[in-house]
């Protein structure tokens, strides 16, 4: 299986040397689609209607452990078709302003792929790939 490859900020790659797009296969293909699954809101992609966490549901919201849980099921939910439940560990961090997520999914390889949420309750979200992203 594979894609089109995309940067964490949705652009397309192509390939310098013959103009063609590059493609992601395997665990890079994981982290693409765990990334987008991520990041976006119900109703983006045009072919999978209910694709998405939708952590901006989240703004504004009460800073509290029932929130976090909730965000928590948000974003397991939301990789459970790609990967399985099993295969994914979510360690969360309260602070008094944000939500801090770090993100693992066990792949075939030995390194696991790390993905960075934050979730500001009052400015936003912002997911980012790697342990060291912030």
């Amino acid at each position: 299986m594979f894609d089109f490859k995309i940067t964490d900020n949705g652009e397309l790659v192509s390939n310098d040397l013959d103009s063609t797009s590059d493609t992601a296969k395997g665990d890079e293909l994981l982290r693409q689609l765990a990334l987008c699954r991520i990041k976006s809101v119900t109703g983006d992609w045009f072919n999978e209607p209910n694709l998405g966490a939708d952590l901006e549901d989240f703004l504004g919201r009460v800073n509290n452990q029932n929130t976090l849980k909730e965000i928590v099921d948000r974003i397991e939910d939301s990789l459970i078709d790609i990967v399985p439940r099993d295969n994914i560990f979510v360690i969360p961090k309260v602070d008094k302003e944000f939500f801090e997520f770090a993100v693992f999914i066990r792949t075939y390889s030995e390194k696991p792929i790390v993905i960075n949420v934050t979730l500001d309750i009052v400015s936003g979200v912002e997911v980012k790939y790697g342990i060291n992203s912030q």
